[in-house]
């Protein structure tokens, strides 16, 4: 699905733009419905792990002590 979104966006800076805006929407929406999921199923352990691991890029969070 994604490679259709790229090839289409190859077209023009606009579609680029627009193609990026709506993977990102797509992504925040899914992940609005995805946590909860998870916390419900998973309970403190995914709190737990949520808190310690980064969602996209960096170091982990620190823990206070």
């Amino acid at each position: 699905m994604f490679q259709q979104f790229l090839l289409i966006a190859e077209c023009s800076l606009l579609a680029l733009l627009l193609t990026v805006a709506l993977l990102i929407g797509i992504h925040l929406y899914n992940v609005k419905l995805e946590e909860p999921y998870l916390e419900r199923i998973f309970g403190e352990e995914y709190r737990r792990y949520k808190e310690s691991t980064p969602r996209y890029f960096g170091m982990p969070k620190r823990r206070n002590k």
